[in-house]
């Protein structure tokens, strides 16, 4: 089972284009440390789910469990762009108020250019 969670983390560090020292910086531990939970050696604790959660707005449901009721991963084989993942980073990074500005700003902008296609 924790080679499954390693696999998963794997997939969010790749998805955030980082190696395991870069990655471990972002959640305050050691590269060994990550490591040994993408081999599976290690099973992540709680201050690592936190701050993964936190850094990276993954839902531990998931990362523990390979599902989640609320939101699916990110597709293995789907990487972001740079400009794409500089969005992210900015939405997650706003107050709840921000973000919904920004979701009905995407939306809009969105429905415009569906709508063009269909004209």
């Amino acid at each position: 089972m924790s080679i499954e969670i390693g696999k998963r983390v794997q997939q969010v560090r790749g998805a955030a284009k980082l190696n395991q020292r870069e990655f471990a910086a972002k959640l305050s531990t050691s590269s060994g440390y990550i490591s040994g939970v993408e081999s599976g050696k290690t099973m992540p604790g709680g201050e690592f789910l936190l701050r993964i959660h936190q850094e990276f707005g993954v839902d531990v449901t998931w990362l523990l469990a390979g599902a989640s009721a609320t939101a699916s991963p990110p597709a293995p084989d789907m990487e972001l762009q740079p400009r794409e993942a500089a969005l992210l980073d900015n939405y997650r990074h706003c107050p709840d108020t921000g973000k919904d500005a920004l979701e009905r700003t995407a939306s809009a902008l969105a429905q415009s250019k569906a709508g063009k296609r269909s004209a």
